[in-house]
């Protein structure tokens, strides 16, 4: 949502006028704006030794280019499509209790997830289809929602935590989280 979109969401149109109360308007519109529009940088990498095999999930979390939250998750066997898809969601289960009016950029070097989620690609994969079923439905809590595919070079902090969650096996935050999606409706029982 831009700022001209946000303002008449609010029923606020703008004619430009000189003098000291101008100002005054411009500095508190400029802050309303910068609250309604909270932007967060969320890049998510997936990994599996084995494809399918032991598999992790990196999320991190940026607001203003500082990093706010960062997690690895041991996800037990899966592949690297289903390790992708598993990093979104849970980043966007983390974001969501973050900030739910957030707007996000997300970073993936999954050109596959990134065409998916756009609707460019369909889900063919019986496996995949909940996956990606669930991620749409995390994605409509948010104010906006862009991915980004970049190589792999420019989410090294997430790959690393992706690598490092395939080398764990204790899997019980994972199963946590995937209780509480499909507690909420946001995952089918058996994906």
């Amino acid at each position: 949502m831009n700022k001209r979109q946000l303002l008449q969401e609010y029923n606020i149109f703008l004619t430009r006028k000189t003098g000291e109360d101008s100002s005054f308007f411009e500095q508190c519109l400029q802050e309303f704006l910068q609250e309604k529009e909270r932007s967060y940088e969320l890049s998510t990498d997936g990994a599996s030794a084995g494809n399918p095999g032991p598999a992790g999930a990196g999320i991190c979390i940026k607001y203003k280019d500082e990093i706010i939250f960062k997690k690895s998750y041991a996800l037990g066997h899966a592949t690297n499509n289903e390790a992708e898809y598993w990093a979104l969601i849970l980043g966007l289960f983390h974001l969501y209790y973050i900030d739910k009016e957030a707007s996000i950029l997300h970073l993936t070097d999954s050109e596959l997830l990134a065409r998916q989620i756009q609707g460019i690609y369909k889900v063919k994969h019986p496996r995949m289809k909940p996956l990606w079923k669930t991620a749409q439905n995390l994605l409509q809590l948010f104010m906006g929602y862009e991915v980004k595919s970049l190589p792999r070079n420019h989410l090294e902090a997430a790959d690393e935590l992706a690598k490092k969650g395939a080398q764990t096996t204790n899997v019980q935050d994972f199963r946590e989280i995937k209780k509480q999606l499909v507690a909420e409706g946001f995952l089918e029982e058996r994906a």
